[in-house]
């Protein structure tokens, strides 16, 4: 198989990616029914979508430009991304795309797209991050970015707030970051 094919079957297998899934969440979002009031807060919805977008292009952008390589597995970039948004926000897109999926049920007051899809997919895109980007980003890059608004951040900071001391021991900052040690170790070549 040329090239130019690998590169067209590798594009038409994002775009089945992206348009199957999509379906599949409003078929599921139309199909099951909760006993749940929700209101429909539109200027919510509209908000969170803006949002949505800033991250998600924002993050789709840098991936291009400074990793070289695109946001999707088949094109993964060839440089660790750790400024512009992925400097604040871990995972843009999948990030973006969990904003999209609050919006679009808020927009609408939908009663299983609030509590049950938006959860399935933070769900999902944290299974999917911690499954298979994690240990990729820490195989082929050897460390992993520590942005202001993720998770390991954020228990660190929680940590030392609730610690006596306010310094937080060693041992406590490798059990908040596992990574702690093997960002630090070098790269075999």
């Amino acid at each position: 198989m040329g090239l130019i094919m690998r590169i067209i079957v590798k594009l038409l297998y994002g775009l089945f990616f992206m348009v199957c899934f999509t379906l599949l969440l409003i078929l599921f979002t139309l199909h099951v029914q909760l006993p749940l009031a929700i209101a429909q807060i539109p200027l919510s919805g509209i908000v969170l979508n803006g949002m949505r977008l800033i991250i998600a292009l924002w993050g789709m952008a840098d991936t291009w430009q400074r990793g070289r390589g695109l946001p999707m597995r088949v094109f993964p970039p060839v440089q660790l991304v750790v400024t512009g948004i992925c400097a604040w926000v871990a995972q843009p897109i999948y990030s973006g795309f969990v904003l999209l999926c609050l919006g679009v049920a808020l927009f609408f007051g939908s009663a299983t797209g609030t509590p049950l899809v938006a959860l399935l997919v933070a769900l999902g895109t944290t299974a999917l991050v911690l499954g298979y980007e994690r240990p990729y980003r820490l195989r082929t890059f050897g460390i992993l970015p520590r942005p202001v608004f993720g998770l390991t951040r954020l228990l660190e900071l929680l940590g030392r707030s609730l610690w006596p001391t306010g310094q937080w021991p060693r041992e406590k900052q490798r059990f908040c970051h596992p990574e702690y040690e093997m960002a630090r170790r070098p790269v075999a070549p």
